[in-house]
């Protein structure tokens, strides 16, 4: 056997595990899981809300013993989409968008809490492969942010809100933000932007270097062949870096400096790619979407003061 077939040999056999490997992780990653994202699993004990699993799981039975309207709605792909609807007798909806592999509950039971009691409507939606909402796979903002813009013409449809806040955490929080350079409503009066990332790519990437010393970006390149050729959907057209150089509505920033799923650096790329009204919240060494519970009440205050200027500021 000449030199050029054991290259040949050797190559084909890389390329073959490098394409093994890419499928296996874009069904691991993106693929959804069975039971997933249940709005009953509140068990955050080996989650990184474990240190707040009881002021969480309180605000929750608190939420789960609400009037809340069960809604669906299909998205333009063909999916059938969840949401819960709990009405406050206000002209004013706040809309929840939660993050990767977690519940709108998990996420948001604290402040959709804060929410009711300030006096909002809340909105709150299982994103696509999560819960009770259809589709295979997740797509890391891309498909989602038409989800949200249609769910947001459906909150105006259903239930005719003055004003409508958006509110998304983490992979919610890139959703929505890749949905504000598109045709949102009118009443979309502000967005809370709780560690959103800048792009699926460069994040991917980031977090298999964490696991992997060598070969990180090839890697992640071999999985988002099988994104585009299963998923219909690529990591680098998912950013909301972009995006947020069209946004037209006021956006406040929160994110966590020690933050080790979503780097730092990408809420300050965010942040100066917005072309419009920001402010900023960085907290000093907090982690993944923890800002809400390690800032409070001051952030909390914070919150409320943007999203009521937003609002008066509108009328």
């Amino acid at each position: 056997m000449q030199w050029y077939h054991w290259v040949i040999i050797v190559v084909a056999f890389i390329a073959i595990n490098l394409l093994a490997c890419g499928f296996f992780a874009f069904k691991m990653l993106f693929g959804k899981k069975s039971g997933e994202g249940s709005f009953k699993d509140l068990d955050l004990s080996n989650t990184l809300y474990k240190e707040h699993e009881a002021r969480i799981k309180e605000e929750f039975k608190y939420l789960e013993s609400l009037p809340t309207e069960h809604v669906y709605m299909s998205s333009r792909d063909g999916h059938k989409l969840h949401g819960f609807y709990i009405p406050n007798n206000s002209d004013k909806t706040v809309f929840f968008v939660h993050g990767y592999r977690a519940t709108p509950f998990n996420n948001f039971s604290w402040v959709a809490r804060k929410m009711y009691d300030e006096g909002y409507n809340l909105f709150l939606i299982d994103q696509r492969t999560h819960g009770q909402s259809g589709g295979k796979y997740t797509t890391f903002g891309l498909k989602e942010r038409f989800d949200v813009v249609d769910w947001a013409h459906f909150i105006n449809e259903k239930y005719s809100p003055k004003h409508i806040v958006l509110y998304g955490m983490s992979m919610g929080c890139a959703s929505s933000e890749m949905a504000l350079e598109l045709n949102l409503p009118a009443n979309v009066r502000c967005a809370i932007l709780d560690c959103g990332f800048k792009d699926g790519f460069s994040l991917m990437v980031y977090n298999t270097k964490r696991r992997i010393k060598v070969g990180a970006t090839i890697s992640v390149l071999s999985m988002n062949l099988f994104c585009k050729l299963i998923g219909k959907f690529s990591l680098f057209e998912a950013s909301s870096e972009k995006a947020l150089k069209n946004a037209k509505i006021p956006c406040f920033f929160i994110h966590g400096t020690n933050d080790l799923t979503v780097p730092f650096s990408h809420a300050l790329a965010n942040y100066e790619a917005c072309a419009t009204y920001k402010e900023c919240a960085w907290l000093e060494g907090v982690g993944h979407a923890l800002c809400y519970y390690e800032g409070y009440p001051d952030l909390e205050n914070r919150i409320i003061n943007f999203i009521e200027k937003a609002i008066k500021e509108s009328e």
